[in-house]
């Protein structure tokens, strides 16, 4: 896993500004990237998916990643209330 990583969100342009499959892509990498950095992150891959992420663009993207390296891998998974 020593390939450069190549970010969805920054090689792809879509003509369409309606479409909304970049940033669907871009999400789901984002989010998975988060999961991978939260159980353990082999290689370091997770986290450099949001180092990456944590320079883009939109603010929104970001700052989610620089909160997530921020907090640290070891943040307790919050379980459903049964109710």
């Amino acid at each position: 896993m020593t390939a450069a990583i190549r970010l969805l969100s920054r090689d792809t342009v879509d003509p369409d500004r309606c479409d909304n499959n970049t940033r669907n892509r871009s999400l789901r990498e984002l989010h998975l990237a988060r999961a991978l950095y939260r159980v353990g992150d082999y290689d370091g891959f997770g986290a450099r998916i949001l180092s990456a992420y944590a320079t883009d663009l939109r603010g929104i993207s970001a700052r989610h990643a620089q909160a997530i390296l921020s907090s640290g891998k070891d943040v307790p998974l919050q379980r459903a209330k049964a109710g």
